[in-house]
């Protein structure tokens, strides 16, 4: 794998970390228990903890419900999120080049 594609897996891969721990928080800050937001996707609450620990890979309209449940922006979500992967990626990086 070139090293630029390298980056770009990493980059998706930590995206989707940080999208996740950005649902997890906002929930928890809502005071919104997982069984609740599992309600609201009329799924299982153990559904729901597959969602966020990232076993059970988010589709889009999925990631989109989930937003809208939590009244947060989808855009905005996903901007905070790959912002911060590619600053850890650039940190990684700077360290390694010492």
């Amino acid at each position: 794998m070139k090293n630029s594609e390298s980056t770009n897996e990493l980059v998706i891969e930590l995206t989707y970390k940080y999208i996740r721990e950005i649902i997890i928080d906002t929930r928890e800050s809502l005071e919104m228990k997982r069984y609740q937001l599992a309600d609201e996707l009329d799924t299982q609450p153990s559904t729901a903890l597959r969602y966020e620990k990232g076993t059970y890979v988010m589709n889009i309209p999925l990631f989109m419900r989930i937003c809208f449940i939590l009244e947060i922006s989808p855009q905005e979500v996903f901007n905070t999120a790959y912002t911060k992967a590619k600053a850890e990626i650039k940190k990684k990086k700077s360290k390694a080049k010492n």
